[in-house]
């Protein structure tokens, strides 16, 4: 009995002590799972500073479960040399099968907990049930012609894209199999075993389903500025020039051949000198003008940020550029009459100061000198042979400056001033 009873008490004590290593291991890998290896800030924020964050944290719990991989074998070790067992005996190896199925469970469950903590901050359904916002900031904006999200979503050259940074941290949590070293006496760890785990393969279709989602939409998105693509495809002085043209060419054959009939004055209008006479009516340009601006107003109005399940897009860059690139379509119209308009004025109101000085000399009060009485002559001339012309271009005249008014285009003062006094 007494023989029996040794027995027994040391079965027990060596049970008692493989259980408590046992628990040991399993303490030491739910530590492991007790939190996710991916960690939600409390505020929204740039994905590349998220993953700078990220980057230290990570290694520091690889290098906890590192350490503990390590602790896990000595565990093995003590229970090995307590128990006098033969590695090579049947029940050893048993022991040892049973123990790594739990590791591998262990590590599984490190990484699913991370997975599936990663795969609900990506779901848009997720974060309004529970009220959460967004987990980056990503900007829309005008690069290279291009409209792009900054930083881009997809995969890049640079490995700088979301789905980069997204993949890089996937690849933290499924590197958690090769931190813990194999028990059973082969070399290498546990990625062979975990690579097919049903959960694991899951929630990484869950994963990518939800990040195509949120691409889906947000391509569509980006569509709403891609509408106003012409405006950065096209050339704008080659579609002015276009228009210029074509639409001069439409007024002409209505006025018909009026202005072959106009009388040939045998030399250029000096109030004509540098001043474009052949141009679309101002009603066109109006047009023109005017569509822009409601082209400006709308991009004005679109609101920024936006929400896009995960993603906070801010498209303030991107309204900046494409205003930047409509003032410039509106000022090639408008600079173009303000140009011709100014010029113009510049020539009339030399022209009036040159006859007017002219006119105010009396050539009686020096009958000798006949060249100066020529001059006045000549001054009298020109006033009445454009007088009828000046007057139609004043009509013309004002149109343009009526339209340049209009859209609020600054002028040069005291030529607007000479003009309003003829």
């Amino acid at each position: 009995i007494d023989d029996s009873m040794s027995v027994v008490e040391e079965t027990n004590t060596i049970v008692t002590k493989m259980k408590e290593n046992l628990k040991a291991i399993q303490d030491i890998m739910s530590k492991w799972a007790e939190k996710p290896l991916f960690e939600r800030k409390q505020k929204n924020m740039r994905p590349e500073d998220f993953d700078q964050q990220h980057k230290a944290a990570i290694a520091q719990r690889h290098m906890e479960i590192s350490q503990g991989s390590k602790n896990i074998r000595q565990l093995i070790k003590d229970t090995v040399d307590y128990v006098k067992a033969t590695k090579t005996s049947m029940e050893w190896k048993n022991y040892v099968d049973y123990v790594s199925g739990i590791i591998i469970e262990g590590i599984a469950k490190v990484m699913t907990t991370s997975l599936m903590f990663f795969a609900n901050q990506i779901d848009a359904s997720y974060l309004r049930r529970n009220e959460l916002g967004p987990l980056f900031d990503v900007n829309v904006d005008l690069i290279d012609k291009v409209v792009l999200f900054d930083p881009e979503l997809g995969e890049t050259a640079k490995r700088s894209g979301i789905r980069d940074l997204i993949n890089g941290w996937i690849a933290d949590f499924v590197h958690v199999a090769t931190l813990v070293q194999r028990i059973d006496g082969n070399p290498g760890d546990y990625m062979y075993e975990i690579r097919d785990h049903m959960l694991i393969q899951e929630l990484m279709s869950i994963i990518a389903y939800n990040l195509q989602e949120t691409e889906s939409e947000c391509n569509q998105f980006k569509a709403i500025y891609e509408e106003y693509s012409y405006l950065w495809t096209e050339n704008i002085t080659e579609t002015f020039d276009i228009f210029l043209v074509e639409e001069a060419e439409v007024e002409k054959k209505n006025e018909g051949d009026s202005e072959d009939e106009k009388e040939d004055l045998g030399f250029e209008h000096p109030i004509l000198q540098g001043v474009v006479t052949k141009m679309p009516p101002m009603a066109k340009f109006d047009e023109k003008v005017s569509a822009l601006k409601v082209i400006k107003n709308k991009i004005s109005d679109f609101k920024t940020p936006t929400n896009i399940g995960w993603l906070r897009i801010n498209s303030k860059p991107i309204k900046v550029a494409l205003d930047r690139v409509v003032t410039e379509w509106i000022k090639n119209y408008t600079g173009f009459l303000l140009k011709n308009v100014t010029k113009q004025m510049e020539n009339m109101n030399n022209f009036m100061e040159k006859t007017n000085g002219g006119i105010k000399v009396n050539p009686a009060e020096d009958p000798s000198n006949k060249q100066l009485l020529m001059s006045v002559m000549e001054h009298i001339r020109d006033v009445r042979l454009f007088k009828d012309s000046t007057d139609a271009m004043f009509g013309t005249l004002k149109e343009q400056i009526i339209l340049l008014k209009k859209h609020e285009v600054a002028m040069d003062q005291d030529l607007f001033h000479f003009f309003e006094s003829q």
